[in-house]
């Protein structure tokens, strides 16, 4: 599966190649849980902006989105791009809490203060299995967050959209007001988005 960014209610941006092939892609929460938004249920859908255009987009054999339209002469699909532009790219490519970093010949790390999970694995080029902290969380330690930028922001069954908070200082409260917050993001965008610990 192809990793594109992190969902949106608003029109989905992840991809700039979309704008050139004259497509808008449309993110639709489906369900709608309490008045933090939380989300269950979650797809995209799109439009061509050229009406007479048949097109499609499909997973292929190695797990890239693939962007096909119709040929009628041919009587066939054409794939007119690939969206895989590298291996960051890939679906959980370095695990839970693992940082996809296109530096060294694995391209994965651990964030500050965790460890490979399985450090055979990562020795043997296999990150999937992530990283755990090196220390248990405890709300009354004084955790704090570390600043990531230029990442794809994490999937994760678990998370809250407070769309009408936009300020990163009111999101970053939000978060510590409640233990079992583990990272948010606030996008001028989406709103405050959180994650919450699963079973790790």
């Amino acid at each position: 599966m192809v990793k594109s960014g992190q969902c949106s209610p608003a029109v989905f941006l992840s991809f700039a190649v979309f704008q050139s092939l004259m497509v808008e892609l449309y993110i639709y929460i489906s369900e709608i849980v309490n008045e933090f938004q939380e989300i269950s249920d979650v797809y995209f859908t799109f439009e061509n902006i050229d009406k007479s255009t048949i097109s499609r987009f499909a997973v292929n054999e190695s797990g890239s989105l693939d962007y096909l339209t119709w040929n009628g002469k041919q009587r066939g699909w054409n794939c007119i791009v690939t969206m895989m532009k590298d291996i960051c790219d890939n679906y959980a490519e370095c695990g839970a809490y693992g940082v996809c970093t296109m530096n060294g010949s694995l391209g994965c790390k651990c964030m500050k203060k965790f460890t490979p999970r399985s450090p055979q694995d990562w020795h043997n080029f296999d990150p999937s299995a992530g990283c755990v902290r090196n220390s248990p969380l405890n709300c009354s330690h004084g955790e704090g967050f570390i600043k990531l930028k230029g990442l794809k922001l994490p999937d994760s069954p678990n998370i809250l959209l407070n769309e009408s908070m936009k300020s990163a200082k009111e999101c970053k409260m939000e978060c510590l007001a409640n233990c079992s917050c583990m990272a948010y993001a606030a996008t001028k965008m989406s709103g405050c988005i959180t994650w919450f610990r699963g079973s790790d």
